[in-house]
């Protein structure tokens, strides 16, 4: 009789012990899943800061590059100079530099162009820091390669300075790694 009485306790125990378990699983995955949904609030938040804020960034796929020859105007960075700038260093470890001529093509009938395009030469430096910036992220076994990422990082960095407009819709840069 005893062994019975300890029988039906330990089963007694085991289910209050499923119930309390169910009970926990429930609450712990609710709060799982509240979890999940603000991580990925703040991962979109995050991607869409990344892509240049409220308008979500410029789509280089929308940007009107069938611009005719008398409506494009260019804009010199650096007077024309050549710039040089530091690259990381390659496969032999020391230190290379890259010789950058840039142009940038705009679209005079862009409606932009009229409110920006005033702004390119006060902004010089900026623009040098932007193609700076970029180009210190390459080495000079990859940098001649990377050459059409490269247009694409800095028209990104100009067209989320520019508000996101797209009136600088093409780069023209020669680079001469040494």
């Amino acid at each position: 009789m005893k062994k019975n009485l300890l029988t039906i306790l330990i089963l007694a125990f085991q289910v209050v012990q499923v119930i309390i378990l169910g009970f926990i699983l429930l609450s712990v995955m609710s709060t799982n899943s509240k979890t999940v949904a603000f991580v990925n609030d703040i991962a979109a938040a995050y991607e869409l800061e990344q892509a240049g804020g409220l308008g979500g960034g410029v789509d280089p796929a929308s940007v009107n590059t069938n611009v005719a020859l008398g409506d494009r105007a260019t804009y010199n960075v650096n007077n024309g100079e050549t710039m040089t700038f530091t690259l990381n260093a390659g496969s032999d470890g020391r230190t290379h530099y890259a010789q950058v001529t840039l142009e940038l093509v705009m679209d005079a009938t862009n409606p932009d162009y009229a409110t920006y395009s005033g702004m390119i030469a006060a902004n010089d430096n900026t623009i040098q820091d932007i193609v700076q910036n970029v180009f210190v992220k390459y080495n000079i076994d990859n940098v001649m390669d990377s050459q059409e990422l490269i247009k694409q990082e800095i028209l990104q960095q100009l067209w989320s300075m520019f508000d996101n407009t797209t009136f600088i819709f093409l780069l023209n840069m020669r680079v001469t790694p040494a």
